[in-house]
């Protein structure tokens, strides 16, 4: 059961910030994290889950996943220095939107459900120039995550909160993260590549798998996959953008 305070916040202001918030542009994330971060003291935590749940983690994951296609203009507050109208504009670098929002959308106490998938996603947007800037970030791969009784409550309480009553579930246990083979394979259907083990492992005991046209027009090159990362059979990392395509057709 909802306090009157907490009551108060989901009929009155939940509404006027998911109004405020629909008009934000996720490669200007000072408005929306501001707007976040100052009231957060005064949110229970169930309501903060269901406000980056059903709002700020969508929109993060759909724009990693467009990344790093040019964006329109007007949903990209940079301009270029030389004034030009073209409409549309190289997307900003990943950090520059992503990373006011990181601490937050990564909390233990959160647990958000598909955090997990955002974090995938930036992996396999990373390349060997920037896979630096986010590998302090990013940590190990993990394909299980444990919700703690207190993250399940949110959880719960987000999907089922009602100002007159509330009856929470119980979810599952355990959550499994999604596969990043699974991105990886997604990927090479769009480009027409083909990922298949070689039954091989290299020195260190890591799977190697064959990157190669699906019309296997060219032999290819042998890859591992690592903390969500593509590497080389040497040990260069690639992310899921042309130079490995053009990699894997050479």
């Amino acid at each position: 059961r909802t306090t009157p305070f907490e009551s108060l916040l989901l009929l009155r202001w939940y509404p006027t910030a998911l109004t405020a918030l629909k008009s934000w542009s996720v490669y200007d994330p000072d408005p929306a994290s501001a707007l976040i971060t100052t009231w957060q003291p005064l949110l229970p935590p169930w309501l903060l889950y269901k406000l980056l749940h059903d709002l700020i983690l969508p929109k993060l994951i759909e724009a990693v996943k467009r990344f790093p296609k040019p964006v329109d203009s007007t949903s990209n507050p940079h301009t270029r220095i030389n004034g030009s109208s073209s409409r549309h504009k190289p997307a900003p670098d990943l950090h520059t939107w992503l990373f006011d929002w990181w601490a937050l959308l990564s909390s233990s106490t959160l647990e958000l459900e598909r955090f997990p998938e955002l974090r995938s996603l930036v992996k396999s947007k990373l390349t060997s120039a920037t896979w630096p800037i986010w590998k302090s970030l990013l940590g190990s791969d993990k394909r299980t995550i444990a919700y703690p009784s207190h993250a399940s409550t949110l959880k719960s309480r987000a999907t089922n909160v009602s100002v007159d009553h509330s009856q929470p579930s119980t979810p599952a246990a355990t959550v499994e993260d999604i596969s990043f083979k699974d991105i990886v394979e997604e990927w090479c259907t769009e480009h027409n590549l083909l990922l298949r083990s070689t039954n091989r492992s290299d020195e260190f005991g890591r799977l190697l798998y064959r990157l190669s046209d699906a019309e296997r027009k060219s032999k290819g090159v042998r890859v591992y996959l690592l903390d969500d990362v593509v590497f080389s059979e040497d040990g260069v990392p690639y992310g899921l953008d042309d130079p490995l395509v053009e990699r894997a057709r050479g």
